[in-house]
């Protein structure tokens, strides 16, 4: 357990993410460069042209999971 944290790779994905969040979100820029306005239109499932799409079930499963 101690090798996958003391790896490089370990160690730059943590760090990744702390300096990504430590961003702030009130101004566009920072929402652009950290990715998230990406994600905006899967927050919501209407929101999105390919949302039923993007969430099919595979055997059709989602006629008995309504969104």
């Amino acid at each position: 357990m101690s090798t996958i944290f003391t790896s490089y790779a370990m160690i730059a994905a943590v760090d990744a993410v702390i300096v990504d969040q430590a961003l702030p979100f009130s101004n566009d820029e920072a929402c652009k460069d950290n990715g998230s306005h990406s994600w905006d239109k899967f927050v919501v499932y209407t929101k999105g042209v390919r949302s039923d799409e993007f969430y099919r079930l595979p055997c059709q499963f989602n006629r008995f999971f309504p969104p």
